[in-house]
């Protein structure tokens, strides 16, 4: 794994909106994850988080 390479930013972002909708008294879920957006989740731990 220390040759792969991705951007995380995608993930960053869906993080601070589901911080932004926690204090706001809401949730935020991702249902519809292209196969790509579901891989980052998995390689950056947040899939619990946002599904």
């Amino acid at each position: 794994m220390s040759q792969v390479a991705f951007c995380a930013a995608p993930a960053s972002t869906f993080l601070t909106a589901r911080l932004a909708a926690l204090r706001a008294g809401r949730a935020l879920h991702v249902t519809a994850a292209s196969s790509r957006l579901e891989r980052l989740f998995d390689l950056t731990a947040t899939r619990s988080l946002l599904t």
